[in-house]
């Protein structure tokens, strides 16, 4: 693999990744970005494994077989079926690499017990965070 470390703002990325050119003309092959649980918690909402091409997430997995498998999931009877249909399409999206999983982190954040107003989430929202 040849990589090319492009440090970029947020706003750059946002442009880049959505380019369907060459790298050499602004477009990109791959890019590393975090994001919740909650967005990727279940397999009808999540981008990274639904194979949904060009309606789908940067990279365009295209997949009849990822997308079955979602709606498959979405009206399951019970738990169970559930619980098949979801280790099936993780499967299926690790084993046609629509996503690499680099791990998981979980964001700790301290501040002083006088402080209100601070609003829960995936991560900090201090606006509306007030002394006591």
């Amino acid at each position: 693999m040849n990589v090319e470390m492009a440090a970029s703002d947020w706003g750059t990325v946002v442009q880049r990744r959505g380019s369907r050119e060459s790298t050499d003309k602004g477009g990109w092959s791959i890019f590393h970005t975090t994001g919740s649980a909650t967005s990727w918690g279940n397999p009808a909402m999540s981008t990274l494994v639904r194979g949904q091409g060009d309606k789908g997430w940067f990279g365009w997995w295209k997949s009849d077989a990822a997308e079955a498998l979602a709606e498959e999931w979405l009206y399951a009877p019970d738990e169970a079926a559930q619980r098949k249909s979801a280790k099936a399409l993780a499967r299926l999206a690790l084993e046609e690499v629509a996503t690499i999983p680099l791990g998981q982190f979980v964001s700790r954040t301290a501040y002083r017990k006088d402080m209100t107003g601070m609003l829960a989430g995936s991560a900090p929202y201090p606006w509306g965070l007030k002394r006591g």
